[in-house]
């Protein structure tokens, strides 16, 4: 199924509180201590907007703010949908015709990107403006330790 961004980034936010078991209120809390100022209301109307009936724009700004205050990447919350939702969590979902709408690989193509280690290449520019455990971290990523071998 084609679905926009805007609608991708409302069902993984009903799957982040989910997977977290916050109520509302407990999401709007922790979102206002990352900068998003949202009421229940606001908030309810966000998850339901996966639906397509009301769609919600979901800014760089207001993702940023989702990645920070649930933990999930930035990346997290474009990745295509599960394949089956083994949990029922999901609301129906209508494709919203007329609207940019994206298979799960033209998704997983945005998110890696064409043009090789671009990200990569990108986070390591900017090392030399992050801290000490920043950097630890994106060493961590960039350059996994490989695993160690059975009998060592």
């Amino acid at each position: 199924m084609k679905l926009t961004a805007n609608q991708i980034v409302a069902a993984r936010l009903v799957l982040a509180r989910a997977s977290l078991r916050w109520s509302q209120q407990q999401a709007v809390d922790e979102l206002a201590r990352h900068g998003l100022h949202w009421s229940v209301p606001v908030y309810s109307a966000a998850e339901r907007s996966v639906d397509g009936r009301r769609p919600r724009q979901f800014d760089a700004d207001t993702v940023v703010a989702l990645s920070r205050a649930f933990g999930y990447p930035i990346a997290w919350w474009y990745a295509p949908l599960p394949a089956a939702d083994r949990f029922g969590l999901l609301p129906q979902i209508i494709p919203r015709p007329g609207k940019v709408a994206l298979t799960p690989d033209e998704l997983v193509e945005a998110i890696i990107g064409r043009r090789g280690n671009a990200l990569s290449e990108a986070l390591i520019d900017a090392a030399p403006t992050l801290s000490a455990a920043t950097r630890q971290l994106l060493r961590e990523h960039i350059e996994p330790e490989p695993p160690e071998e059975e009998g060592s």
